[in-house]
């Protein structure tokens, strides 16, 4: 695909075909060819010293060209005429100046080169190069201009810019076919091995900052090198490492290069050995080939900026080799070729350094199209700092390195970033890494896996190193990917017993679309707590997630020992994994706390799931913070939240999951799995959440050994919750419970579900429930006659079931108002509940095994006289007698009023259940008499009678004494 900011472009046979167009206009003479200033020689060396003008001119030159004056070359054929290889070079030297149009310079032998050298001025349009060693060669400060310019089969290289500050080449193409990469001419004299690595290079780029626009690179055929060895010895081993890069950046300077485009070829490679055997009996020979190819290759830079590039039809092809033998006839010659992995861009760094710096690297990638060239260059970015240090203080390094605009289409491991430190003192790093603006479609693997590390040795004190570490992943698109057992971004898990290092890492994706993958997305382990300084973190800010399923690995999200993770903002639309979002950390270990803080936050999770029932969607295991606040919830089929509370270290966990809208959910949102010691240190706060139409339970927890044995009791606050339409149980717990002003309306199954009860009463107050079907299931534990007094208030409860289920316990009830429409206001197994100033129907419950039912009511009553007209005295009745009556006339008791005619509120009970015996009480008549006065009331007991509200007696003495 063409990256070019405009200009013309041509296929390959096309610009095959202007070029020997162009050849034959410029063999043909013309009527005014012309030279002006110093001729070439007819045989020798042609030094320009004096300003010399080439017009229509076809010549040859036998010997060196030296431009010292200046040089212009019009519409002319320059033709060096070397016997051998490596003879001749046109040198511009560095008060010298070459300009050229329309023009070629080549050798007159075409299987021989020569060298075009720069090291003054030099302007080129529309000119070939051709059979150039090391291609165009640029050694200047001056300033170079190529444009529109063909280098056409060089030698080693295409283009060799060294230090070439103000050297700027656009619209050039470099035709590499069938080119000599190298030719060697040795004896082997070292232990009979020769190793050599050999570089070869289209484009070299050597310290300086050239600028390079629209470069077009084609390869055709074999790259060749050349082996000439002759041995003495018995044995002889020739060792091949040939790297061959399209574009070689070694430059601590700025480099800007946009538009390359390398398309239509195969990296073939080829070489020719011809051994020469001199020992006097049968010599062997063995020669090794390891061959490398990259498209872009930048060691030891410092800020190199690459926009527009392009690979087209280009892979790693043959590795062949042809040997001519002489000398002894008697021989034996053993081959081995190992073909390396095809990289695109690889960015290293190995160098010593000598001050503390910082010592800073950027390189930007963009507006690249890699297309599908990750199924053959693994990796498509490789970088990494390896750094050596010899100085006194310790040393910093500060790495950015950004990638924007780029697509990718199939292969993985596409980006390899790291740093490996080769000194023992202890140093800083910062390390940030931006991805964004990108589109990765159809991967097989990773997109990224940062390794980086402290170094060899032992620092004092355990401290290596301090990392600061970012990893942004931004607006970019991940469609049609199939991420393997370790995801698309990938940190491996650590341990070190390494205490005084500093691990900060934040890594960030935010923005993201993640659409129609299959398999892990996000791998991110930790490492281990012996590293108990920094912060972890993994962050989901406002990314989409749609349609994503499992592959061979389950989890979108898998994390280990990150202690900071925060998932804001984002996405979950029609996913399927068997674990969906993995998140760990223990909150440290016995070197400290470490405390984790997850905050998940204004998400919208709606039908992302796990195929199997008992498989949640977070898996939290934490000691510390854990925030749910804010999302919508909807369609889960299965557990949202699984939670595994670790408190050895922490001390103490939190979990605060508050305004959330969950609607329609089969699955439980909060599933307790920890029944064990920890469990005794956290904290649940739930709390202004809105339910509605839910089958599942918003709370639950795994039943285990644990629950009766021990007493491992969470603090759980359920407050300020709305529940609408839920069918099943919406709170399921146990432990120290606090449950008040909350509202459920039309709610069926149990709505409240506390068992496991005995050591921490429960507070459950000021709900509300509006057509309900059940509403509290309250278990204590069996403790024989040893039961939990337990205290419930302020409810209103409009129910067509149940609305008590009370098993073990010894119950209170005050200020409970029962709706009539419920089957049975109360069920006590095993349990003694007494209500009080409580509205509850008439013998609406049940008792199971042994228990009891009363519901009680209290009456307070005045007395006062009352004079012969039945005129109230406000003389209190002293000593007045009170009798009380149940239903039908029953014995309940008598009192005396005290000395200001008061009797203090009593309770009565409206009516009871004692073992299987139902007893009704209500309407209770009281009788209150004194020395012949008595008055008395029947009253239907079904309110409290006190306060304002308290029975008045007037006792009326009708005896007027005489005076």
């Amino acid at each position: 695909m063409n990256l070019r900011y405009g200009g013309l472009r041509v296929s390959f046979v096309g610009l095959i075909a202007l070029a020997a167009l162009a050849l034959l206009v410029l063999c043909v003479f013309s009527a005014s060819a012309t030279i002006t200033g110093d001729s070439p020689p007819s045989s020798g060396e042609w030094i320009i010293k004096n300003p010399t003008t080439v017009r229509n001119e076809v010549i040859t030159v036998n010997g060196n060209i030296t431009v010292e004056g200046s040089l212009s070359v019009y519409d002319s054929t320059i033709r060096l005429n070397p016997l051998y290889g490596d003879e001749y070079v046109l040198k511009v030297d560095r008060d010298g100046s070459l300009s050229a149009a329309d023009s070629r310079f080549a050798p007159l032998n075409t299987s021989l080169d020569y060298e075009f050298l720069v090291l003054g001025e030099l302007t080129l349009d529309r000119t070939v190069l051709e059979g150039c060693r090391l291609g165009l060669h640029v050694r200047s400060n001056e300033q170079v201009v190529v444009r529109n310019c063909t280098v056409l089969n060089p030698t080693g290289k295409g283009l060799y810019l060294e230090y070439a500050n103000n050297t700027r080449i656009e619209d050039t193409t470099l035709m590499l076919n069938n080119m000599t990469a190298f030719r060697l001419d040795e004896t082997l004299t070292d232990s009979n091995n020769f190793d050599v690595t050999i570089t070869t290079a289209a484009i070299h780029i050597s310290g300086g900052k050239p600028v390079l626009r629209t470069i077009d690179v084609y390869l055709n055929g074999n790259m060749t090198g050349e082996v000439r060895m002759m041995k003495e010895e018995y044995y002889g081993r020739i060792y091949i490492r040939w790297h061959h890069h399209m574009l070689l950046i070694d430059s601590e300077s700025n480099a800007d290069v946009s538009g390359l485009d390398i398309r239509n070829g195969t990296v073939n490679f080829h070489i020719n050995y011809y051994l020469n055997n001199n020992h006097t009996s049968m010599g062997y020979w063995y020669t090794y080939g390891y061959y490398y190819a990259y498209a872009v290759t930048v060691p030891s830079y410092r800020s190199v900026t690459l926009r527009a590039l392009s690979l087209e039809n280009v892979g790693l092809g043959t590795h062949t080799t042809y040997t001519v033998y002489s000398g002894n006839p008697y021989y034996s010659h053993y081959m081995y070729n190992y073909p390396q992995t095809m990289k695109f861009i690889q960015a290293i760094i190995r160098e010593t350094f000598t001050d503390l710096g910082p010592h800073r690297f950027s390189l930007t990638l963009a507006d690249i199209d890699f297309g599908n060239l990750a199924s053959k260059w693994t990796p498509l970015v490789d970088t990494h700092l390896y750094a050596s240090y010899t100085g006194l203080v310790p040393p910093t390094f500060d790495s950015r390195i950004v990638i924007d605009n780029v697509k990718v289409d199939g292969g993985a491991n596409i980006f390899n970033f790291g740093e490996t430190p080769d000194f023992i003192m202890f140093k800083t790093y910062y390390m940030y890494v931006r991805i964004s603006n990108s589109t990765f479609t159809n991967m097989t693997g990773l997109v990224c896996s940062p390794n980086y590390v402290h170094g060899p040795g032992t620092a004092a004190g355990g401290k290596y190193f301090y990392l600061y570490e970012t990893l942004l992943v931004e607006n970019n698109l991940f469609r049609y990917n199939t991420g393997g057992g370790n995801g698309l971004f990938y940190y491996p898990y650590n341990t070190q017993y390494l205490r005084g290092n500093l691990y900060d890492r934040y890594n960030i994706f935010r923005d993201n679309t993640f659409r129609d993958n299959k398999g892990r997305l996000f791998d991110m382990q930790g490492r281990f707590y012996q590293d108990a300084f920094g912060k972890e973190r993994t962050i989901l800010d406002g990314n989409l997630f749609l349609n994503n399923i499992e592959g061979s690995a389950d989890y979108l999200l898998y994390t280990n020992f990150r202690e900071t993770a925060s998932i804001v903002n984002n996405q979950f639309i029609d996913n399927t994994y068997s674990y969906g979002i993995r998140l760990h950390c223990e909150g440290g270990d016995l070197n400290g706390k470490k405390p984790s803080n997850y905050l998940i936050s204004n998400n919208t999770f709606r039908n992302t799931n796990s195929p199997l029932s008992d498989r949640p969607w977070f898996e939290v295991y934490w000691g510390g913070s854990l925030e749910v606040s804010y999302n919508n919830i909807s369609n889960i089929e299965t557990w949202f939240l699984r939670l595994d509370e670790y408190t050895r270290a922490s001390l103490y966990a939190t979990l605060n999951f508050h305004h959330n809208e969950i609607a329609n959910n089969n699955g439980t949102m909060i599933w307790f799995h920890h029944t064990g010691e920890y469990h005794s240190k956290l904290t649940v706060n739930v709390e202004h959440n809105k339910v509605w139409n839910n089958p599942g339970p918003v709370m639950d927890y795994r039943v285990d050994s644990n629950l009766e044995t021990y007493d491992y009791n969470a603090k759980v606050i359920i407050r300020n919750n709305t529940a609408y339409g839920c069918d099943g149980r919406v709170f399921k717990t146990y432990g120290e419970v606090f449950i008040v002003d909350n509202y459920f309306e039309q709610c069926d199954a149990y709505v409240i579900d506390l068992q496991y009860l005995y050591i921490a009463p429960p507070v459950i107050s000021r709900n509300q429930f509006v057509e309900c079907e059940d509403i509290y299931y309250l278990v204590g534990k069996d403790k024989g006659g040893l039961k939990m007094a337990l205290s419930l208030s302020d409810s209103v409860i409009d129910c067509t079931g149940n609305a008590f289920y009370f098993k073990n316990l010894v119950v209170a009830l005050k200020r409970i108002d029962i709706s009539s429409r419920t089957s049975l206001a109360i069920i006590a197994e095993g349990s003694q509940v007494d209500a009080v100033q409580s509205q509850i129907p008439i013998g609406s419950g049940k008792v199971i095994e042994s228990g009891s039912i009363n519901v009680w009511f209290s009456i307070e009553l005045w007395v006062t006289w009352g004079d012969y007209t039945g005129e109230d005295t406000d003389k209190p009745v002293n000593e007045a007698l009170v009798i009380r009556n149940a239903r039908s006339g029953a014995y309940f008791g008598s009192e005396y009023t005290d000395d200001e005619g008061h009797l203090q509120a009593t309770r009565y009970p409206q009516w009871s259940i004692q073992e299987m015996f139902y007893t009704l009480w209500t309407p209770y008549t009281i009788s209150v008499s004194k020395v012949g006065a008595m008055q008395e009331y029947t009253i239907d007991l079904d309110q409290d009678y006190v306060g304002s509200n308290a029975l008045r007696f007037l006792l009326v003495d009708g005896y007027v004494p005489d005076i």
